[in-house]
């Protein structure tokens, strides 16, 4: 994941959480500061189903844990571990052989 693509990333998750609970942008919440005894299990609920299908992830059991939920710098790292790499622009993954 590039740079612009992390920064994309959290930026997407903040707008979640900032419409969703929009007196967490009112106390200007930063990326490092804690969603724990902040958001409760039900928004949790809700966060993931927006991250699954908007990077196109599915969380296991094993990824919903209070560190990797605890900040929007921490669910950005978790999706940035989740995520494929990254390909060059006009690359593909494909191969074709050639019929004899």
């Amino acid at each position: 994941m590039s740079v612009a693509e992390a920064i994309r990333t959290e930026d997407k998750i903040r707008s979640y959480i900032f419409d969703e609970y929009p007196f967490l942008a009112a106390k200007g919440l930063h990326d490092e500061d804690p969603l724990l005894g902040v958001l409760d299990s039900l928004a949790v609920l809700g966060l993931i189903g927006f991250i699954e299908p908007e990077f196109s992830l599915h969380l296991d059991t094993s990824d919903i844990t209070d560190e990797n939920f605890a900040t929007i710098a921490s669910i950005k790292q978790l999706v940035q571990r989740l995520s494929p790499p990254s390909r060059t622009p006009g690359t593909s993954t494909q191969q074709y052989q050639l019929g004899t």
